[in-house]
C-alpha cells in the first residue's frame, strides 16, 4: 500500500514529468469518453473494458522484437494484489465503515446539533453539485488534482500564511456572529455542546 501511495504522490507532484503527463492525458481521455461522447455511463464503461482487453490481447501475441524496438511483456505479477495490501484495504473499509456508523448513531439521537448542520449543509451542496455541475466539478477537481499539490510544494510558506490567515477570519467572524445571537440561541447551542461533551467523557470512561 506504500508503495502505491508513494507512486500516485509522485504522479501528481511531477516527480516524472513523462508519467504524469500520461496519466493525466489518459484521465482527461477517460473523462470526455464517459462525460461528453454522448453515450450512457454502461455503455462507455463496457467499451472501455473491451479496448482494455484487445489491447492486452494484441500485446500478448506481439513479437519480441518489431523494427529494432523491444516489446516489454506484461507480467502475470501486475495483476495480482499482495495480501498485505488487500489486509490494509479491508482495515481502511471497515474504519471508514465504522465512522460513518458513529455519525449515524450520533444523528439517531438527536443530540449533536453541530454534527447534524455539518452533515445537513454538506449533504445539501452534494446535492446540488451532483444534480446540476456533476461534470464541471469532476472536470476541475481532475485539473486541481494535477496542480493544487505541484503548487503547494513550491509556495509551501505563502500558502500557509493565507491559510492561517484565512482561519484566523472565520474564528473571529463567528465569535462576532455568536456575540450577536439572541440570549436564547446561544443558551441552546451552549447546552447541546456541553452536553455532547459529557457524553464524550462518559463514553471515554466506559
Amino acid at each position: 500500500m506504500t508503495f502505491y501511495v508513494v507512486a500516485v504522490a509522485n504522479i501528481l507532484l511531477w516527480r516524472d514529468e513523462k508519467k504524469t503527463f500520461t496519466c493525466f492525458l489518459a484521465l482527461v481521455l477517460l473523462y470526455y469518453w464517459f462525460f461528453f461522447s454522448g453515450r450512457t455511463f454502461t455503455s462507455s464503461a463496457a467499451k472501455v473494458l473491451l479496448l482494455v482487453t484487445v489491447t492486452l490481447l494484441g500485446h500478448a501475441f506481439l513479437p519480441s522484437n518489431i523494427l529494432g524496438f523491444t516489446v516489454e511483456r506484461i507480467s502475470s505479477s501486475s495483476f495480482e494484489i499482495s495480501e498485505v495490501d488487500m489486509t490494509n484495504l479491508v482495515a481502511a473499509i471497515a474504519c471508514m465503515w465504522n465512522r460513518v456508523v458513529h455519525v449515524t448513531r450520533a444523528l439517531a439521537q438527536g443530540e449533536d446539533w453541530n454534527l447534524f448542520f455539518k452533515m445537513a449543509v454538506s449533504l445539501y451542496f452534494l446535492k446540488v453539485i451532483s444534480s446540476h455541475y456533476l461534470t464541471e466539478a469532476i472536470g476541475v477537481g481532475l485539473v486541481l488534482a494535477f496542480t493544487s499539490f505541484f503548487v503547494y510544494e513550491q509556495y509551501e510558506e505563502e500558502i500557509d500564511g493565507i491559510v492561517n490567515f484565512l482561519l484566523n477570519a472565520m474564528r473571529t467572524a463567528m465569535v462576532l456572529l455568536m456575540d450577536n445571537l439572541p440570549v436564547s440561541v446561544t443558551s441552546f447551542l451552549r447546552n447541546t455542546e456541553m452536553l455532547h461533551e459529557n457524553r464524550n467523557c462518559a463514553m471515554e470512561k466506559d
